[in-house]
């Protein structure tokens, strides 16, 4: 589930959770997402670090199972990403990045079936944070970040 309380609730009720694939993407892309609806920068910001220490908190707390998945390393490298995700579910690895066949029925939107196989990494978010507002995110979200892969290099600026 998308959901760290439905995650607390599974557990608080004895159904059995065989692990966390704790998914996310770079805190300037989140924050750019955000402010595209109408969202502050730094409050998103601020709820990005948040969400992910506790995600990393309670999994950690719950001793569970847990994979990371970053967004930016699953378009760079999909492949290797989805090897790795089908290998901790403990199953056989297979090429899920085929287009939707016209035999085949495929559940979802249009999106579906103009899938073409390849995975591509949106950049509009760099365009779309302001210099000082990119420089926010990055304060805002380093520690966290850092703990989960990200590293900033123009934190000084």
């Amino acid at each position: 589930y998308k959901s760290l309380s439905r995650y607390a609730a599974l557990k608080a009720a004895g159904y059995p959770v065989r692990g966390v694939i704790h998914v996310l993407r770079d805190p300037r892309a989140f924050a750019s997402s955000a402010k595209r609806r109408g969202h502050s920068a730094s409050l998103s910001a601020e709820r990005w670090a948040s969400t992910h220490s506790r995600i990393s908190r309670i999994t950690k707390w719950m001793r569970e199972r847990t994979i990371v998945v970053r967004y930016e390393e699953f378009c760079a490298h999909p492949h290797a990403e989805l090897t790795r995700v089908q290998r901790w579910l403990g199953i056989d690895a297979e090429n899920l990045l085929v287009p939707p066949g016209s035999n085949r029925h495929w559940i979802g939107n249009q999106t579906v079936r103009d899938f073409d196989g390849q995975i591509r990494e949106p950049s509009s978010w760099q365009n779309l944070l302001t210099q000082e507002e990119k420089s926010s995110v990055e304060l805002i979200t380093a520690r966290q970040a850092a703990k989960l892969g990200y590293v900033f290099d123009n934190l000084s600026s």
